[in-house]
């Protein structure tokens, strides 16, 4: 099965990611993916058999608190804050990936930060300093 096999319908990919293969975090043979869409991220969290057998693990926005970026020398690690008080770590990101990551899941939470997991709707207004205007 393909990542990109399960997204929902009018789910978007905005960012895809492969984790660093010889540094921490990584798989020299077959590093992981990290999707980042517009509802949610998708970890390929372990791959086995060469590539043949994979699991993935998915956070949607309404479930996040926070994301924070650890950054090592070559690579960081993406810890992710849920509501229900869990930590998830995504070990062996490349540290310019890492940013990039943070910033649209940062943008994902304050967008679904709003109700029950309903999307606030932007009405075609520009966001100015963390308000919409």
């Amino acid at each position: 099965m393909n990542i990109k096999e399960i997204l929902g319908p009018d789910e978007k990919v905005v960012l895809e990611v492969d984790q660093r293969r010889l540094l921490k975090g990584g798989k020299l043979i077959t590093p992981a993916k990290i999707l980042v869409t517009t509802e949610r991220i998708v970890w390929q969290q372990d791959v086995r058999w060469l590539g043949l057998k994979k699991d993935y693990v998915d956070y949607h926005y309404a479930d996040l608190a926070n994301v924070r970026m650890h950054k090592g020398v070559f690579s960081s690690d993406l810890i992710i804050s849920s509501r229900f008080g869990e930590r998830y770590i995504i070990p062996g990101v490349p540290n310019n990936d890492a940013k990039q990551v943070e910033r649209v899941v940062s943008d994902g939470i304050r967008r679904y930060s709003f109700g029950a997991g309903r999307q606030r709707e932007y009405l075609g207004r520009e966001m100015i300093g963390g308000y919409y205007g």
